[in-house]
């Protein structure tokens, strides 16, 4: 689901720390999202895919202009766009899918596959094929971003339901569960996102109301 139209983008400048104040909360910050990212990892076959969330991109984001030592508007922007697909929104997840076993054949083959069934979520009875979101291809690469559209019955469901990671691929089969700590994890992402984009929705209304009296 996209975001609601008027609402403020997923991330935008305004959410990016200056490089003085991300290098004296850098070390705490990470310590922590290390901490979260161990309840977000799971590995599967060749597999292993990382679920984002909008604090997990922050910190790539933040963490790239770090290493890169620019500091322009332009080029802060372009490293938005490069990454905002990651922030999930109402109803879907998303995560960094990479290829790390099997070799340059093994990761060509299951490149082609991303969009054709290779992952899905079990939740349930609801089955949810992930989308490809980064690169917009099929040609191999070890790092690919991902998306998965969880329908409203079963992000209700995720609470009590049993939730599989699935692989199927002409090269093999897994099916893995999500241990509760991973649920959880997944559970409270998908409710900021709906609280954030609410938020942003209620904002949008505020600013328009405002524009309006001033005339």
């Amino acid at each position: 689901m996209s975001p609601t139209r008027g609402s403020r983008p997923a991330i935008d400048l305004s959410d990016l720390r200056p490089r003085e104040l991300h290098e004296q909360a850098r070390e705490s910050w990470g310590a922590k999202l290390r901490r979260d990212k161990r309840a977000r990892r799971v590995e599967i076959g060749h597999l292993c895919l990382l679920f984002e969330s909008r604090e997990t991109v922050l910190w790539q984001i933040q963490e790239v202009l770090r290493v890169e030592s620019r500091s322009s508007a332009a080029h802060i922007q372009r490293e938005i766009d490069e990454y905002t697909c990651l922030v999930p929104q109402p109803g879907r997840l998303t995560a960094t899918l990479m290829i790390q076993s099997g070799g340059a054949e093994v990761g060509a083959r299951l490149s082609r596959q991303i969009d054709r069934g290779l992952l899905s979520l079990e939740i349930g009875a609801w089955r949810c094929p992930c989308q490809q979101l980064q690169p917009r291809d099929d040609e191999p690469a070890a790092v690919h971003y991902v998306g998965f559209s969880i329908p409203e019955p079963a992000i209700r469901a995720m609470s009590t339901a049993a939730v599989w990671l699935r692989v199927d691929s002409t090269l093999d089969h897994h099916r893995v569960a999500l241990p509760p700590t991973t649920r959880a994890s997944l559970i409270a992402t998908l409710a900021e996102a709906e609280a954030n984009q609410s938020a942003a929705f209620i904002h949008s209304n505020q600013a328009r109301k405002s524009t309006c009296l001033s005339w």
